[in-house]
């Protein structure tokens, strides 16, 4: 992994481009580019102190975005060039978007919809479903699931 860019948005956020190729072949490249960018997410970013703690609970204190570009059986000297070409695209096409000044409220906002319509795939989700097919811990607040997660992962009840 090879650190290329950081890139400071208008409305704040840092991201990096990163990249990630490697040699397949003596002569051959898998040229790999991502990009990532940290989200704090904020409560103001929520209708409600609840969801903002349940995607704290969920994904931590921290949220990554994360882009991936890549391009297979590249020879060896136009690896390059199709990287710079693949970050070029990027920032064309995607740049703009991040850069929009609601874009980590949105970012945040998706992410508890996601955990919402989603909630079998988050352990931690106060509204997972159980494997009785039951709500069991809708009536606890964060505090109460997170020590019960903790107990159950020490071998507690």
């Amino acid at each position: 992994m090879e650190h290329v860019e950081t890139i400071t948005l208008p409305n704040g956020l840092v991201l990096e481009v990163l990249d990630f190729s490697r040699l397949i072949a003596r002569d051959t490249v898998h040229v790999r580019m991502a990009v990532r960018m940290d989200i704090i997410p904020e409560e103001r970013f929520f209708e409600n102190r609840r969801q903002w703690e349940d995607v704290k609970a969920v994904f931590g204190p921290v949220l990554r975005y994360e882009y991936r570009k890549e391009r297979t059986f590249t020879p060896l000297e136009k690896s390059r060039a199709v990287f710079s070409e693949l970050l070029e695209d990027f920032k064309k096409d995607i740049l703009p978007y991040l850069g929009r000044p609601q874009f980590a409220e949105r970012f945040c906002q998706a992410r508890h919809r996601e955990m919402e319509q989603h909630p079998e795939r988050y352990d931690r989700f106060p509204g997972k479903v159980d494997s009785a097919g039951g709500e069991g811990d809708d009536d606890l607040d964060l505090a109460s699931l997170l020590r019960k997660e903790e107990e159950k992962s020490r071998g507690g009840s």
